[in-house]
């Protein structure tokens, strides 16, 4: 292992180095004692990241993380009859809001309220994926109410994506073939 300094913009001898103008060099963040040090190290000296990124969640807190996320969702939806019946729409799904507790599986479960999807850009993909939730016969099987709300503004999002791409490819038109005496300039 090579046990030279990296070169980078700290080390440089340029005009900028060491000024205080616009183009001024930040400092290292190793001097090069710790750089000399951190090369003769051997892998067992080194931090070990790799342990703490990838532990198994099974010895972390996520049992007692899905437990509550569990009874969250079972409280929200004992609340949903006493809503409703006071007439308050209890599944009012409102795109940005942060997501519904519960655990969600199945294959909507993108598409609930504050999930990835529930606000993903329009493009085929989305189609698809939204496709795939609906599922062959459309039958929505395995879909809950919120997932079902965020679907449908999925479907909306994908149709004026359509509208759009459809008035840009007639408004090219135009502009490529103007009718006599039509004096259009760029759209």
């Amino acid at each position: 292992m090579d046990t030279d300094p990296a070169p980078g913009p700290a080390r440089d001898e340029g005009p900028e180095a060491g000024s205080d103008g616009p183009g001024r060099v930040t400092p290292d963040w190793m001097d090069e004692a710790e750089w000399k040090r951190y090369c003769a190290a051997g892998e067992e000296d080194l931090p070990g990241e790799e342990e703490e990124l990838y532990a198994d969640p099974q010895d972390g807190p996520l049992e007692a993380i899905t437990a509550q996320a569990e009874a969250d969702g079972t409280e929200r939806a004992a609340l949903m009859p006493r809503l409703i019946a006071a007439g308050i729409d209890g599944y009012a799904h409102r795109r940005g809001a942060p997501p519904v507790p519960g655990v969600f599986s199945g294959p909507a479960a993108g598409f609930g309220q504050g999930m990835s999807l529930d606000a993903a850009v329009p493009s085929s993909t989305l189609s698809g994926m939204a496709d795939e939730a609906s599922g062959a016969d459309r039958a929505f099987a395995d879909v809950t109410d919120d997932q079902l709300m965020g679907l449908m503004g999925t479907r909306q999002r994908l149709e004026a994506r359509q509208a759009w791409e459809l008035l840009t490819t007639v408004a090219e038109f135009i502009r490529r073939r103007p009718g006599a005496g039509c004096a259009l300039g760029r759209l």
